[in-house]
């Protein structure tokens, strides 16, 4: 087994599963007692309620090594963000907004399930090969029983030794995010940009009653922080859609994993390790670790779905299959993107259709995320539809408008 980290008190192993597959093997110095067991489990039980969550990394199997230590089977995830950070040095806003709204999606599953995470850190914000952010090691049992000293990212009343809280897991986002901004730990000295900085402040609140009251509230911030919808402006015919076309298209490309073919500009002076940390999560992290993501963003084909305009309607084709609750929340429009959220009750790999007043309709994979940002132009119609299939049959949610887009369903 391979080392592929290591922490103040685990160790983790990249092994192979019985499949062939490779998974993460987290090792404890010490077994546990039948205390932390029944505990542990208590809660491992809790979080397997939450598989549908794409941003929570589940505990698969537990498993005791001949010397008796404990080793949790988990999701092998090539690295954490401290690491990306320890070679990029800080994150865009953005990207770190990204960040938040995965570490805050995961800590919504988990305190309305009843479960506090308990340590939240850069170390275990893990990043999957396509660079989307998750969250591991939830729950208290094993921290009570492998105890460690407080740590930067750890709250002021845990830290005075107080039980972690919900609020303790706010503290430790917000240390997180701090962090992603700065290249600092907590209480360094060190200016916050203005789209993030009043959230984290609160969130670094001494006072756990000045922090945000939940999860959900800081996940409604993240999502409405980085910009403003652009106005309505109901199309007016002299619109000249070509430069935000161009835009869109490089975005899309970009997104997509394809090659994009750009003008010379000034940014070809900027040195080569700047441009890549330019270039987002994603990307930085294929550069480190080399691991190519162009197959997976390709929608497989029974996703495709191709345009079909009726007027100045915004056409999406579907498939008829049975009935499945999947619902796509109302598209959040930030103006040069839109954040798109869904639910199911089935466990599902998705793509998320686009279709644009005049435009190709797109389909792009995003494999088990919930949730997404879709680059737009400024002033267009959309309508958007996601798609889910469980590798026998295909779902589809409601199609939803923005900039009083009339959505139609193609035959």
């Amino acid at each position: 087994m391979d080392v592929v980290g290591a922490g103040p008190i685990a160790t983790v192993h990249s092994t192979r599963r019985p499949d062939g597959g490779h998974a993460a093997l987290k090792v404890f110095p010490e077994p546990m007692d039948r205390f932390t067991s029944a505990a542990f489990e208590r809660e491992r039980s809790v979080l397997a309620t939450l598989a549908s969550v794409s941003a929570i990394v589940q505990v698969d199997d537990v498993q005791e090594l001949p010397d008796g230590r404990p080793a949790l089977v988990m999701e092998l995830c090539e690295q954490s963000l401290g690491q990306l950070l320890d070679a990029c040095g800080v994150l865009s806003v953005e990207d770190t907004t990204a960040v938040g709204e995965a570490v805050a999606t995961a800590l919504v599953a988990a305190h309305e399930a009843g479960l506090v995470h308990g340590g939240v850190t850069p170390h275990n914000v893990l990043l999957r090969e396509d660079g989307e952010p998750v969250l591991a090691d939830f729950g208290v049992a094993l921290r009570r029983r492998y105890r460690q000293s407080a740590g930067p990212w750890t709250a002021p009343e845990v830290a005075g030794g107080a039980e972690p809280t919900e609020r303790s897991d706010l503290y430790g986002l917000g240390a997180v995010l701090f962090t992603a901004l700065t290249g600092r730990r907590p209480g360094e000295r060190a200016e916050l940009p203005e789209a993030l900085g009043e959230l984290v402040t609160r969130l670094l609140a001494v006072d756990p009653a000045e922090r945000p009251p939940n999860a959900r509230a800081v996940l409604s911030e993240l999502t409405g922080a980085p910009g403003e919808a652009a106005g309505f402006d109901d199309f007016p015919e002299d619109v000249d859609h070509s430069t935000t076309k161009e835009v869109e298209d490089e975005f899309f490309a970009e997104w997509e994993g394809k090659p994009v073919a750009k003008a010379a500009s000034s940014d070809e002076d900027v040195p080569l390790p700047a441009r890549r940390k330019a270039l987002g999560i994603v990307a930085a992290l294929a550069v480190l670790i080399a691991v190519p993501v162009l197959a997976r963003r390709q929608p497989p084909p029974e996703l495709d779905a191709p345009p079909n305009y009726a007027g100045s309607n915004v056409g999406l084709t579907v498939h008829t299959t049975r009935r499945l609750d999947f619902v796509l929340d109302p598209p959040v429009d930030k103006g040069k993107s839109v954040v798109l959220t869904w639910h199911s009750d089935a466990d599902l790999e998705y793509a998320v259709v686009i279709a644009g007043e005049s435009i190709e309709t797109k389909v792009v994979r995003v494999g088990r995320k919930a949730s997404t940002r879709v680059p737009v132009d400024k002033v267009r119609r959309y309508c958007f539809q996601v798609q889910g299939t469980d590798g026998i049959d295909t779902f589809q949610t409601e199609p939803q408008p923005i900039r009083q887009a009339v959505c139609s369903e193609g035959q």
